[in-house]
């Protein structure tokens, strides 16, 4: 008879696989319907504000600038430099999690390429027909954002997971907004980006758990060895 696998941390790795497997399956699920169907859901509406960007509402101007400058290639080096120096701190692990999740960008870029401009997107000439699909700035926001802030809420920094999670949920509706993207830019871009940052995020829990058992327990005192 086998013996049964008591490691939890490894059954616990099957809830952050599944997630991302369901979101790696939805953003196929994107990029199908929109090189398939007509329209994605809400891509008509894009066109609107396309022809008619939001940069100078009163409302809605001041976060898409603020969105924009957040993902600018500039700002986003310096970020990395600036969360991979901190956390570093934390340990070897956190700083290849920061890196791990700023490279999400690379990837994105890449499959935008590979995709190339929807059906939709030539027919309209949106962005001149360039690639657009999925949203490099969502992906950068989710897996970037979204792995600090998940390790700050993991160390009770509550102002650093919330200032993080603004970013995440504001990034989409700001570049469609602005008019840069389609919906199925953005839609896309959530879906990719959380694959990828819960992946990286599971990789970081199950580190933290392996050097939380490793480590001896307080008031622990060593066995004797033989003499």
């Amino acid at each position: 008879m086998g013996t049964p696998d008591h490691d939890p941390g490894r059954r616990a790795l099957l809830v952050p696989l599944v997630a991302a497997a369901v979101a790696l399956a939805g953003f196929v699920a994107v990029v199908v319907w929109a090189q398939v169907a007509d329209a994605f859901p809400g891509d008509r509406r894009s066109l609107e504000w396309i022809a008619d960007p939001r940069w100078d509402s009163p409302r809605v101007g001041p976060m898409l600038r603020l969105m924009d400058l957040a993902a600018d290639p500039g700002v986003a080096v310096i970020s990395i430099a600036i969360a991979m120096s901190a956390w570093s701190r934390a340990g070897r692990r956190e700083a290849c999690a920061v890196l791990a999740g700023a490279c999400s960008v690379l990837v994105s870029g890449a499959l935008k390429a590979i995709i190339g401009p929807t059906p939709f997107a030539v027919q309209h000439a949106v962005l001149n027909g360039d690639p657009s699909l999925p949203s490099g700035h969502v992906v950068w926001a989710v897996a970037f954002y979204g792995t600090i802030g998940w390790m700050g809420w993991r160390r009770g920094w509550w102002e650093l997971a919330l200032a993080c999670a603004a970013v995440v949920v504001a990034m989409g509706p700001a570049r469609a907004l602005a008019g840069v993207h389609l919906v199925s830019d953005v839609v896309a871009g959530y879906l990719f980006g959380i694959a990828w940052a819960v992946l990286v995020i599971a990789w970081w829990e199950r580190g933290r758990s392996l050097s939380g058992r490793r480590a001896p327990r307080p008031g622990a005192t060593a066995r004797p060895g033989r003499r």
